[in-house]
């Protein structure tokens, strides 16, 4: 698969450091993944998302090096600023044009997440939950489900 506005490569420690933040382990197929891909978007990049429909993947949310100042499109950013919001567990990794989000969603202490599409917007009753589309089991499998469109 072919990324487009490719940005500097992150070190093992860029993911520990966001991992202590969330106080999660990230998938070892997404470090692998955004260590070399973060801030880019993938060639194909919609996505089919049961119940909801085809949305894009506009980028994969930045990893901050130590000592830079943090991105608009920072993981760890953006969940600073949504996480009053966000249903627990949840944790950005994508950005979609629309102000919603791909999101690694850990059930269980110390288990590999599942992937989901998060849409703050398309939910009634003041119910987080109605929110959250499942997508799929792994994020490899997540980035297999990418087409063109």
């Amino acid at each position: 698969m072919e990324w487009k506005r490719l940005k500097q490569p992150r070190d093992p420690e860029d993911f520990e450091a966001v991992e202590s933040i969330w106080g999660v382990q990230l998938p070892t197929d997404y470090k692998a993944c955004a260590a070399t891909k973060q801030g880019a978007r993938p060639e194909f990049c919609a996505v089919d998302i049961p119940r909801r429909g085809t949305t894009q993947l506009q980028l994969l949310l930045y990893i901050d090096g130590a000592g830079e100042a943090a991105s608009t499109y920072s993981a760890v950013e953006t969940w600073r600023r949504i996480r009053a919001h966000i249903p627990h567990g949840l944790f950005p990794f994508g950005d979609e044009t629309g102000g919603n989000f791909f999101c690694f969603r850990y059930t269980k202490p110390d288990s590999d997440p599942d992937i989901v599409f998060w849409d703050p917007h398309g939910f009634a009753d003041d119910d987080p939950e109605d929110a959250i589309y499942p997508i799929c089991k792994t994020f490899t499998e997540f980035l297999g489900l990418l087409k063109e469109g």
